[in-house]
Formats: structure tokens, sequence, C-alpha cells
């Protein structure tokens, strides 16, 4: 069936509420397609479809795009940094902010734990003397 020349951009033009709508309802965008192709409101390929529904989305707001999204409260951080200060409720108590936890300190020698002698072995492997 021949389309007339730039048809399709009318057609998705027309409908681009409906379809913004039901994007941010989250539904896929071939079953868009599939609606809108069995109910006669488009002519067009579900290639040059995609197409089009692309670019209305790139267009839209971000905003938009998230709306209706559950909340992700994992991403957001919850405990303080080590160099942050910690302030404390000032009506509770009158004490200073104070640090907050430092990093546990630097891992020992893994040779610490060794006899002496097996400890002067493994040096002179490491070192290619033996």
């Amino acid at each position: 069936m021949a389309v007339e020349w730039g048809q399709a951009k009318i057609e998705v033009t027309a409908l681009r509420d409906e379809i913004l709508d039901r994007v941010n309802d989250g539904w896929p965008i071939r079953r868009i397609y599939d609606e809108f192709k069995a109910a006669g409101k488009i002519t067009m390929s579900e290639r040059r479809f995609y197409h089009y529904a692309e670019q209305l989305s790139a267009q839209m707001e971000p905003k938009k795009l998230t709306q209706g999204l559950p909340a992700r409260p994992h991403l957001v951080p919850t405990a303080p940094t080590p160099t942050t200060l910690v302030k404390q409720n000032s009506s509770a108590s009158k004490a200073a902010p104070t640090l907050a936890p430092a990093p546990a300190a630097p891992a020992r020698s893994s040779l610490e734990g060794l006899p002496h002698e097996d400890q002067a072995d493994f040096k002179a492997l490491w070192s290619g003397k033996k």
C-alpha cells in the first residue's frame, strides 16, 4: 500500500499525547504500535513508528519520563563518610559535633604468625636466594 510522503510524521504528531501517555504508563512501544495499527490510527511501518517514538521520548523532559516510577531509596546515601561531621540534635544536648568513625588500621604482615625459621625460609625463597 503506497503511503503519501510525510504521512507517518503527520500521524505521529496527531497521536503524540496518546503515545507519550502510554510510554509514561510503561507500555512497550510494540504494544502501542499494535493497538494503533489495529484501530486504523496509523498506516506506517513498525520500524518508522519506533523511529518517531524514540524521537518523542528524547524530546520529553526527564521528570516526565520517570514520573510514576517507584522510589529507589537504596540509591540515596544514608551513612556519613569518615570525614563528615555528625551533628547531634541541638535540643537534646549541647555537646560538640563528633567525627564519624575512622577507617580500620591497616592489616599486619602475614609473616608475623609464622615461626621464625619459616619466616627466614620464606624470605630467602622470595628474594631468590634459595
